[in-house]
């Protein structure tokens, strides 16, 4: 899906950002550059998924105080 926007000059703000439709890619401002990533795709969820739970078991095994967090 494809959406138009307004041309927006110089460069982005944190509030510019926030004024964004929804639609559940990722934003970041570089440089005040809009740098925008797609979302994950159900295969890299899935990968992520379980890549987590083996880490989590893994670290529970030799009892690591280590959090596994998602990003």
């Amino acid at each position: 899906m494809s959406m138009a926007y307004e041309v927006h000059m110089g460069s982005w703000t944190v509030d510019d950002v926030l004024t964004l439709p929804e639609t559940g890619s990722r934003y970041e401002i570089v440089d005040g550059a809009l740098v925008m990533s797609p979302p994950p795709s159900r295969d890299h969820q899935r990968v992520s998924w379980r890549l987590h739970n083996l880490l989590f078991a893994a670290a529970d095994r030799v009892n690591a105080s280590v959090e596994i967090l998602e990003g």
